[in-house]
């Protein structure tokens, strides 16, 4: 399985779509996970891809406030 591409998104939020490509013989399973679920939302966390198919991986960043102050 291979990521085609990658995308930055901004701290104003914003989404990507990728495609999660299976060039094997059988079929793959995967699971994403993310260390801030507070920033980002994956669709879909789990699933499968049947052999040379491909399938695609919903990245969206919730907007942020950035802290501009010092303490």
């Amino acid at each position: 399985m291979q990521i085609l591409y990658a995308k930055i998104i901004s701290s104003a939020g914003g989404s990507s779509t990728h495609q999660l490509v299976n060039s094997g013989a059988s079929r793959l399973a995967f699971k994403v996970k993310s260390s801030n679920n507070t920033e980002y939302r994956l669709k879909p966390v789990f699933g499968f891809v049947e052999a040379g198919a491909s399938a695609p991986l919903e990245i969206t960043r919730l907007a942020i406030k950035i802290w501009t102050k010092r303490i």
